[in-house]
């Protein structure tokens, strides 16, 4: 029975991601003008794009995410101290 539940957030995880896509990129095919950032992360250099007015604080918003949960993995996968 969980694994049931389990598939069902996966797929709709996926439908809801698909669905914001759409969204996105209706609203700059309406208004004609778009921002928008791309972070990819390999090993510890990360490769950062940006385009349009706003894209570098989308991409600085993005680093900030990332660090944020570098610490949060750093913290949670360290053992305790006895």
């Amino acid at each position: 029975m969980e694994v049931k539940v389990a598939s069902y957030f996966i797929i709709l995880g996926i439908v809801l991601m698909i669905i914001g896509t759409l969204i996105m990129v209706l609203s700059v095919l309406s208004i004609g003008q778009g921002s928008g950032s791309i972070v990819i992360m390999i090993g510890p250099i990360p490769i950062i794009g940006f385009w349009g007015p706003w894209g570098w604080v989308l991409a600085l918003v993005s680093l900030l995410i990332i660090v944020i949960f570098i610490i949060f993995t750093f913290l949670c996968s360290r053992r305790p101290i006895k």
